[in-house]
């Protein structure tokens, strides 16, 4: 809320819209990266990425190529995705592959 205040307060000549990262996410809340994320961890990342959407961020992006994303299970996506619809606020993705296999990516 500090963050927005400060660009409503500055008034920019661009607009702004502020996305929650996957990684922030995961960041925030596990020790490893490296691995699946705990039934756990994946509720306080959802907390978190209500939180910012009722702050006023626009939606979540993913980054499923880089390692840092590489160990998220779908499900853990689908279940923080499943909090964007109360919004109406947007996903999006960097593939866990852009080549084959591309829709199982």
């Amino acid at each position: 809320t500090d963050y927005r205040a400060a660009v409503d307060n500055a008034r920019p000549a661009v607009n702004v819209a502020a996305l929650i990262g996957h990684t922030a996410l995961r960041s925030n809340h596990m020790d490893d990266l490296l691995r699946s994320a705990s039934p756990e961890e994946i509720a306080a990342m959802r907390e978190q990425l209500r939180d910012s959407l009722e702050a006023g961020a626009l939606g979540l992006s993913t980054g499923l190529a880089y390692a840092s994303a590489f160990s998220a299970e779908t499900s853990e996506v689908k279940q923080l995705a499943e909090e964007l619809s109360a919004f109406g606020a947007i996903y999006t993705t960097h593939l866990r592959s852009e080549f084959e296999p591309v829709l199982e990516a």
